[in-house]
């Protein structure tokens, strides 16, 4: 009867240590794909929408800042033809370029943005085999180094994983395989005293993590992958933008006309 109790008491834990596992595993999947998503795929799909689309509103974007400095320009100097004063065009600019402040960051922004792009579409991607081999050695890493699944790591293993996350950044499968051969496996001797708030800490982490994941896709540039895939919707979106920059260059130039007459009529 004994016997029987103490084989029942193996057989529970072996059963608590296979559900611990199986979650861990989930886990460690899911902080994969996040970081797929993030550091690959998002990255992707950035690039090739700042590369077809992105350089054409960073124009329309340039010219709609230009026609709003130059109505404001044209305001100001205003202001000193009602008042009859000399027109102190460098204290405009001055004014204007604080103004504008945000928005020229914004622009700079967009501009690092498609050079990044440019690099990106540079960068030699890895072959499907590489693909999934530094995919499932990402996993196993973060089974061993993730600071969620693995409380008491050493300063080592912290740096490993510190390691290991550029190293998946960079799709750089060979610092990957080393760190994989660096690091050794300390689940099989994880205590089951605390199962059940391991449990619910890992039941936390995975809802987290899902619904992180389900953050990203929903978010840019993953709402604009049916745009990406669709050539007829992409030459739709630059249609419309050529037609919105054309629209700013008259504005533009409507402005510049209005201030040239402006100056004529403070110096005559």
């Amino acid at each position: 009867m004994r016997e029987i109790l103490f084989k029942g008491k193996i057989s529970t834990e072996k059963l608590k240590l296979a559900q611990l596992t199986r979650m861990r595993k989930k886990l460690s999947e899911l902080i994969e794909q996040r970081d797929f998503l993030n550091y690959h795929e998002g990255q992707r799909l950035h690039a090739q929408y700042m590369l077809k689309i992105g350089r054409l509103e960073f124009q329309a974007y340039e010219l709609y800042i230009e026609q709003l400095r130059l109505k404001r320009k044209s305001e100001l100097i205003q202001v000193y033809l009602n008042q009859q004063k000399k027109i102190e065009i460098q204290q405009i600019e001055q004014r204007l370029k604080k103004e504008l402040k945000t928005y020229q960051e914004k622009l700079s922004q967009m501009f690092s943005d498609i050079e990044k792009a440019k690099s990106e579409e540079k960068k030699t991607e890895l072959s499907e085999e590489d693909s999934l081999s530094i995919k499932k050695l990402y996993r196993d890493l973060i089974k061993k180094l993730h600071p969620d699944l693995n409380p008491n790591l050493s300063e080592q293993e912290k740096l490993y994983y510190q390691q290991a996350v550029e190293a998946y950044e960079q799709a750089d499968l060979e610092t990957i395989r080393t760190l994989t051969l660096l690091v050794t496996e300390s689940l099989e001797n994880k205590t089951l005293v605390d199962f059940e708030s391991q449990k619910v800490n890992l039941e936390q982490l995975i809802k987290k993590l899902e619904e992180e994941i389900t953050e990203i896709k929903s978010d840019f540039p993953f709402t604009e992958i049916d745009l990406l895939e669709s050539q007829e919707a992409i030459t739709k979106r630059r249609e419309e933008l050529f037609e919105i920059i054309k629209d700013y260059r008259k504005e533009v130039k409507n402005w510049q006309e209005k201030i040239k007459h402006q100056m004529e009529d403070g110096n005559g």
